[in-house]
């Protein structure tokens, strides 16, 4: 399972993807891709629960696919960076409206609430307000 932070559109990914490609290189060409975290373990930090509460906790909505529909439609996972963090690699940016297909309509994070209470708890431990 895949997760990324949402809501995603057509145009946000466009502006994402171009933003890879000016930034990365893959075996000397640009890289057509978007970020995701992906769900390696059942329990802890890089579990879906662990990756919505944590990585993914500013988000109100959150995207999730799973790796197996992604690359039956052609598209490509790499494990990139730090674990659990992924790229989904597109053949082109004509992949885009499957792409956004896949990830289909965002969901509510469920852990947002959690990680806004955890803040303000801490905050007020250390004396902040908001």
């Amino acid at each position: 399972m895949l997760l990324r932070g949402g809501p995603d559109s057509a145009a946000k990914l466009y502006r994402h993807i171009d933003r890879m490609r000016r930034a990365f290189l893959l075996d000397g060409d640009p890289v057509l891709g978007i970020s995701m975290f992906a769900a390696l373990d059942e329990l802890g930090i890089d579990s879906r629960e662990g990756i919505l509460s944590v990585r993914l906790a500013t988000y109100k909505l959150v995207h999730t696919v799973s790796a197996g529909d992604l690359v039956a439609a052609g598209f490509t996972v790499v494990p990139t960076f730090r674990r659990p963090h992924a790229t989904v690699l597109l053949p082109s940016t004509d992949d885009v409206p499957t792409l956004v297909d896949l990830l289909g309509s965002p969901q509510v994070n469920d852990k947002y609430a959690d990680s806004r209470r955890r803040r303000r708890w801490m905050d007020a431990r250390r004396g902040h307000r908001r």
